[in-house]
């Protein structure tokens, strides 16, 4: 009964440190994340009228790397790209298209709480440096923007994952749940309006602020060795 009784206990012990996280284990790490939308708007005016056609596709991938400075908290560095595009259509004659690709490198921390045996919750913060560029385009050739970014960002964010095997683990990731970021942007147009401008923007932001917070979700990985 008692030898019994030790590998029961033994066993609820080994489940419920599955999920730990080592001090001195290093983690490597990715994320994915892809959106489509689509709208239709109708405008009434006297006497023509018409529909506006907007669609908007966005993705971003993401890797990291670090180390556990202690149990379950981890700091390192992490990379990620993502692009956006938007096209407006007015009239078959009237078609806007802006593109912006954006990059971000910088550092994180990390720590993990578990929940329940594999299960376990995490919140993250990251700093990082900004630089992107993107143009727009109207057509008929009315005219052309180009801009480039760099600036800074911080911002919290938050997941749950599942420790699929001893050296792998699953997670869904709520992204920038808190953020502060200072973009400066120059803009460059192209004739007929030629010109350049310099804007710098300082903003606060969340993801819980859009309609669509479950769009911004994303999925990845860590592998922990």
């Amino acid at each position: 009964m008692l030898k019994i009784t030790t590998a029961i206990f033994a066993t609820l012990f080994v489940l419920q440190t599955s999920a730990q996280i080592k001090k001195g284990a290093i983690l490597l790490g990715g994320q994915i994340a892809a959106s489509s939308n689509k709208s239709n708007t109708f405008t009434q005016f006297t006497p023509t009228s018409y529909t506006q056609n907007n669609t908007q596709k966005a993705s971003v991938f993401g890797l990291n790397i670090g180390t556990a400075i202690k149990e379950n908290k981890v700091l390192g560095l992490s990379f990620s790209t993502s692009s956006n595009k938007e096209t407006r259509e007015n009239s078959p004659n009237n078609i806007y298209t802006e593109k912006i690709n954006q990059n971000e490198i910088g550092l994180f921390y990390r720590q993990y709480k578990k929940i329940h045996k594999d299960f376990f919750f995490f919140g993250q913060a990251d700093i990082a440096t900004v630089f992107g560029k993107g143009s727009s385009i109207s057509n008929p050739g009315s005219n052309t923007r180009n801009v480039k970014q760099t600036g800074s960002k911080v911002s919290v964010s938050t997941g749950i994952g599942y420790a699929v095997l001893k050296k792998l683990q699953i997670e869904i990731t709520l992204p920038n749940l808190l953020g502060l970021q200072s973009i400066s942007t120059k803009q460059t147009d192209g004739p007929p309006n030629s010109g350049t401008r310099d804007d710098k923007n300082f903003s606060f932001y969340s993801s819980l602020s859009n309609n669509n917070a479950l769009g911004n979700l994303r999925v990845g990985f860590r592998l922990i060795f």
